[in-house]
C-alpha cells in the first residue's frame, strides 16, 4: 500500500505529551493557608519523584545531553518541538505530578491539584492554544475532586488518573461521583502510568526488567477494574484513555476478559461481553507506530479506539521523536483512513477539539 501526499504531510494531534513542572511556581498558586511562607523546602517534596531526577541526569551523565527544554522548560520552547514534529495540538500530561496518587492526606490532595492546575493553565495554555494541559482530580477527596471536574472543564482541561497508585482501583464505585460528572461534562479522562503502588511488591528485585512491566501492568489493572465494575455500563458516554503502554496488549486482555466474562456472567454487573464496551464505548488507547501487533489492534477494536503519542521530552532526544512521527506518516502498512484516524481525529474526538 502507498503513502499518498496526503499522508506525508498530515498534521498530527499529540494525545500524549509531557511537561516539567516548576515547584517554585506552582507553590506559589496554592491557596491560603498554605501559601509559599508556610511551605518547608520550597523546591522540595512537592511531588517526589526519584524516577523524573534520574532520567533528566541520566542523559547528562551518560547520553547524549538533556534537550533544551529539559534544561529550561518553557511553553516556547515545547511549541518548538511541535512546529518542527507538524503538530497541530499537544496534550501535555505532567511528569512529577504523576506521583499525584501517593499523597495519602485528603485535604492536602485538594490544594496540590488546584495549584498544579491553575499553574499549568496560566503558563501553557495561556501561552498557546495549541497546547492543553491536563489536570489533576484529587480522588483521595471525591466531593472536592467532582468540584475541580467542573472547574478545569470549563478551562478547557481533560483530567488524569494515576494508574495503581490509590488506595483502590479505578473502577471503585467511591469514584463514580467523578465519572458521573465526567461523563455529564463530556471531560476526557486519561489514565496514566508512574511509580506502581498497589502491585509493587510484585517488581521486588527486578531492578532493569521493572521498567519493561510498569506502564502496561497498571493499564491492565485499571482497564479491567473499570470494565468490570461495571463502569461503562452504568456511564455508556464516559471518555477514557489508557496512556503510554502501547496498545498490542489490548487484543490478549480482549480476549481473556471476555472468556472470564463468558464463566461468571451471572456475577457481573455486565449485560454485554468486555471487548464490546472497548469497541462501543468512547475508550482510546495511545499506539505506538513500531508495535508489530498493531494492525491485530486495528482489526479487532478499530482505528477510531487508537491515537498517537509523543511523550515528548521523555527518555529519547529530539532526533528519535521526529523519526516517530515521520514513520506515522509514513508506514506503507497503513491505509491513510486508519492513519488520519490515529494521527489527528481519533485524539480531536477524545479531547473534544475544534
Amino acid at each position: 500500500m502507498g503513502v499518498s501526499s496526503m499522508s506525508a504531510a498530515m498534521p498530527i494531534v499529540d494525545a500524549d505529551g509531557h511537561l516539567d513542572e516548576e515547584p517554585e511556581e506552582i507553590i506559589d498558586h496554592l491557596d491560603p493557608p498554605l501559601t509559599s511562607q508556610r511551605i518547608v523546602g520550597r523546591t522540595h517534596g512537592l511531588f517526589p519523584n526519584w524516577q523524573g531526577m534520574q532520567n533528566r541526569s541520566r542523559r547528562i551523565l551518560h547520553g547524549p545531553g538533556q534537550l533544551p527544554y529539559r534544561l529550561n522548560p518553557t511553553p516556547d520552547k515545547w511549541l518548538a518541538f511541535a512546529d518542527r514534529a507538524g503538530l497541530e495540538q499537544a496534550v501535555l500530561y505532567p511528569t512529577d505530578a504523576l506521583t499525584f496518587g501517593m499523597c495519602d492526606d485528603p485535604d492536602l490532595a485538594v490544594y496540590l491539584a488546584r495549584a498544579y492546575n491553575s499553574w499549568a493553565h496560566e503558563r501553557y495554555m495561556g501561552f498557546s492554544s495549541r497546547l492543553i494541559c491536563a489536570a489533576l482530580i484529587p480522588l483521595q477527596n471525591v466531593p472536592e475532586a467532582v468540584k475541580e471536574v467542573r472547574r478545569v472543564h470549563a478551562l478547557g482541561m481533560p483530567v488524569v488518573l494515576p494508574a495503581t497508585q490509590l488506595p483502590k482501583p479505578l473502577g471503585d464505585p467511591e469514584y463514580w461521583p467523578v465519572y458521573e460528572e465526567a461523563e455529564r461534562l463530556g471531560c476526557f479522562i486519561g489514565v496514566h502510568g508512574a511509580h506502581l503502588i498497589r502491585g509493587s511488591e510484585l517488581m521486588s528485585g527486578m531492578r532493569r526488567a521493572k521498567v519493561v512491566f510498569q506502564h502496561p501492568f497498571g493499564q491492565m489493572v485499571e482497564m479491567a477494574s473499570l470494565l468490570f465494575e461495571g463502569v461503562y455500563e452504568t456511564f455508556p458516554k464516559l471518555k477514557v484513555g489508557h496512556l503510554e503502554a502501547g496498545a498490542s496488549w489490548v487484543p490478549y486482555m480482549m480476549d481473556r476478559m471476555d472468556e472470564k466474562w463468558a464463566q461468571q456472567r451471572a456475577k457481573l454487573p455486565l449485560k454485554k461481553k468486555p471487548s464490546d464496551y472497548l469497541r462501543e464505548c468512547s475508550i482510546y488507547f495511545s499506539a505506538e507506530p513500531y508495535e508489530h501487533g498493531l494492525p491485530l489492534v486495528i482489526d479487532m477494536l478499530g482505528a477510531d479506539h487508537l491515537f498517537c503519542a509523543s511523550d515528548y521530552p521523555h527518555e529519547e532526544d529530539e532526533d528519535e521523536f521526529l523519526s516517530r512521527m515521520n514513520h506515522w506518516r509514513t508506514d506503507p502498512a497503513m491505509s491513510d483512513d486508519d492513519r488520519r484516524k490515529i494521527l489527528r481525529d481519533s485524539a480531536r474526538a477524545a479531547y473534544s477539539l475544534r
